[in-house]
């Protein structure tokens, strides 16, 4: 029987292979589809891959644009002061010309691959302000009338949207990018010039201080005409389409054009039919954007093929970022590409970008439910579930103020969840040392998990025994579950009658897992929750929200659930100085770090043995405190600073964010923001202490846009988690997915 479903597998594979190569033999080339459409579809490439003639082949059959990969880079072409080498980059040129190409210039000004005469020489401000006049003017003068676009100043923006301290700026100051622009215009004034970077597709706070500095070089009258995203995204990792469209409007507005320039979508391991599927997404989504609006007129990928992709040597354990694969082949990626510029050529595309999504106080993001590809059996298959994302029962509602989960043997769990059509689907994984099922008097105190949806004004509460069926409900719903004989595994489907989809909707939403261990007559010992809160779901309170993810469709703009807050208590005595006072903190509200951010499709943190952690916050009069708790079996601190084993705390205050990290056993890193703050560790690094000083006069009754994480790195390579206090996919240092902190009165 394996061998024969082993069979089976290669045949349907091997369909599907014949399948796609048929689709793409019937395929016009790219880039004769997008000819009439005045775009750009480009392709990042060395010298050396020209002499693959697969890959030459490729690149003159599909692409109407190239960019040079490095070879226009200061390192390359300008090695030794004053001695430019052309000879690779010209040959790029010729290529392009051959084949009626536009070139894409990059990079003029960048702080990454200088030669070591400029990194390391003592210039003053006004040799380093001659040093870059030179460099412009030769490299845009020998081109001019051959490169039309150039990106004249690559990533000039930190992460949070801050001024990166590059060689440049140190020299010169910020006027350096507006002086770079000036250089190039001059040297060819035919020349469309832009400015490039990345994490800048939407509306994050990067995204918003590049849209300041194009509308300021504007303002001033610098020659700028345009503002390139590099789009290096990852699979799973879903661009918010309605940010990047209202991101795109905004720099229209300015007059400016807007350029994909270096996309690649990675995924994590293994290429399977899923990741590829998701990958041929939200490739799909920015070509839907290129065709939408006039003024994206570049969509150019860093490479062609796999073959040589820079992904694996830069991201551990992740490739498969680019359209065609090691040999060449099409991915589905290129065929919704394909099918997007077909459809606009045919006069067909009728593709509108979702309305922006406004602010609706969400600060915990929406659970995700994916369609499932069927109506699903209840049988307890783990199998049907891989499309789904997991996430942990978070949070001990019954503690008070202390929310940290018990001991992992005690009791633990994850849940998932699927639709289809109207019936939400839910499986979830239940560890207990105990199970107690018979207090019939009071039902609420026994093993069991609850299901909470929330519509509108009205909430159901669906609750199933430990093998047992869901009870009773006024809920108008079909109904059913399935339990493992051993009890561990929970299936459900619930059909409200009342709703005839549920794709591209928000719930509100929450599940419970409760564990009763002393035994009929006593209370329960837990109640776990993938939200903070008082216990109160059974009266509709204290609800997160779950979003049906459907194709062009957003979650809803308005909150379905109830806003979910973190709280820090007046504190009075705490010093980050002294030894940690587990007295001084008994106030103060005790949370997990509860959800691994590293791993999109399944959130669970790894077993407490390897990384577990909690944290506090407390304050007085316009100082934050904190302390981190931290159980690590193995402590890295070496390395690059984000890979290592590290706190990081995340604030926005009105327009103002700032990222702090604390690598284990030292201090917060220095940083641009202008209250004290320090962070003190114990000798064994299992407790940090920290205190921040905000820009306020007092913290008490305010609220700020908050995050912290705790970082664990196995390997001495590469995190192997990154745990939150809330779900996401680790975009935290963009100042996206911030939570709630409110200062208690």
């Amino acid at each position: 029987m394996r061998m024969q479903l082993r069979k089976t597998g290669l045949l349907q594979a091997v369909i599907l292979s014949t399948m796609l190569a048929s689709t793409v033999l019937s395929a016009a080339p790219l880039r004769e589809l997008v000819k009439p459409q005045q775009q750009y579809f480009g392709a990042a490439l060395e010298t050396r891959h020209l002499q693959d003639k697969q890959f030459s082949e490729t690149l003159a059959r599909e692409f109407n644009q190239l960019t040079p990969e490095n070879e226009m880079k200061w390192g390359y072409l300008q090695p030794e002061r004053g001695q430019f080498t052309f000879d690779k980059a010209d040959q790029l040129v010729e290529f392009a010309q051959n084949n009626n190409m536009t070139v894409r210039g990059h990079a003029l000004v960048w702080h990454i691959q200088n030669p070591d005469w400029l990194e390391n020489g003592d210039f003053s401000k006004q040799e380093m302000l001659k040093i870059m006049e030179e460099h412009i003017t030769t490299v845009v003068s020998h081109y001019k009338g051959k490169v039309k676009y150039w990106d004249v100043v690559n990533e000039a923006l930190d992460d949070n949207g801050g001024f990166r301290p590059t060689l440049w700026y140190q020299a010169l100051g910020e006027d350096y990018i507006a002086k770079a622009f000036e250089f190039a215009h001059k040297a060819d004034p035919d020349a469309i010039l832009v400015y490039n970077d990345y994490s800048t597709e939407g509306k994050s706070p990067k995204a918003n201080a590049a849209y300041r500095l194009v509308k300021k070089l504007k303002e001033q009258g610098v020659p700028i005409h345009g503002i390139g995203t590099q789009a290096h995204l990852v699979v799973g990792v879903q661009p918010r389409v309605a940010d990047i469209a209202a991101n795109i409007e905004r720099i229209k507005e300015l007059g400016l054009e807007f350029h994909f320039t270096e996309v690649d979508m990675r995924i994590q391991g293994e290429a399977t039919d899923r990741a590829l599927q998701q990958q041929a997404n939200m490739y799909q989504e920015l070509a839907r954007l290129s065709a939408y609006y006039d003024n994206v007129n570049f969509l150019t990928t860093w490479g062609i093929t796999d073959k040589y992709s820079w992904i694996p040597s830069w991201f551990k354990g992740y490739d498969h970022g680019l359209m065609f694969d090691k040999q060449y082949q099409p991915k589905p990626a290129y065929l919704a590409v394909n099918e997007v510029f077909t459809d606009k050529a045919q006069g067909k595309f009728d593709w509108e970008p979702p309305a922006p999504l406004a602010d609706a106080g969400r600060r915990f993001e929406a659970f995700i439910s994916h369609q499932a590809k069927h109506p699903m059996p209840l049988d307890g298959d783990a199998a049907k579930w891989t499309n789904a994302v997991f996430y942990p029962f978070a949070y001990n509602q019954l503690g008070g103020k202390d929310l940290t989960l018990p001991a992992e043997s005690d009791v633990s769990g994850r849940f998932a969840l699927l639709y289809d059509d109207n019936t939400l689907y839910g499986r979830v994984e239940r560890r207990d040392d105990k199970t107690v099922t018979s207090n019939k008097a009071q039902v609420w105190e026994n093993d069991s998990v609850e299901v909470f949806l929330g519509f509108g004004e009205e909430f159901a509460q669906i609750r199933a025994l430990v093998g047992e069926e869901f009870a009773p409900t006024a809920f108008q719903a079909d109904i059913e579950n399935y339990w493992s004989e051993d009890g561990t595994v929970l299936e459900f489907s619930i059909t409200p009658k009342k709703t005839e989809t549920l794709s591209g909707t928000t719930l509100g939403f929450n599940i419970a897992l409760a564990d009763n261990d002393t035994g009929p007559d006593a209370t329960r010992d837990a109640q776990l929750y993938p939200v903070p809160g008082t216990n109160n779901g059974w009266q509709g309170h204290d609800f997160g929200e779950v979003f049906f993810t459907a194709q062009n469709t957003e979650i809803s703009d308005k909150l379905k659930g109830q806003v979910v807050s973190f709280k820090a208590e007046p504190v009075e005595g705490l010093d980050a100085n002294t030894a940690f006072d587990a007295s001084l903190w008994a106030n103060a509200y005790h949370y997990p770090f509860a959800f691994n951010q590293l791993n999109p499709a399944d959130q669970t943190p790894p077993s407490q043995d390897i990384i577990s952690g909690s944290w506090r916050v407390a304050y007085s009069g316009n100082t934050l405190y904190g302390v981190v708790h931290r159980h690590d079996n193995k402590t890295v601190t070496t390395g690059d600073d984000w890979q290592t084993d590290n706190v990081e705390i995340f604030i926005k205050i009105g327009e103002e964010f700032v990222q702090f990290r604390s690598i284990v056993g030292q201090d917060f890193q220095k940083n641009t923001f202008p209250g004290k703050h320090m962070a003190k560790w114990n000798e064994d690094g299992t407790i940090m202490q920290f205190a921040i000083e905000l820009p306020v006069d007092n913290l008490k009754g305010k609220t700020i846009d908050w995050n912290i994480a705790l970082a664990d790195n196995d390997d001495g390579e590469s995190r192997s988690s990154q745990l939150y206090p809330v779900p996401g996919n680790n975009t935290a240092y963009l100042g996206e997915q911030l939570t709630r902190l409110d200062f208690s009165q």
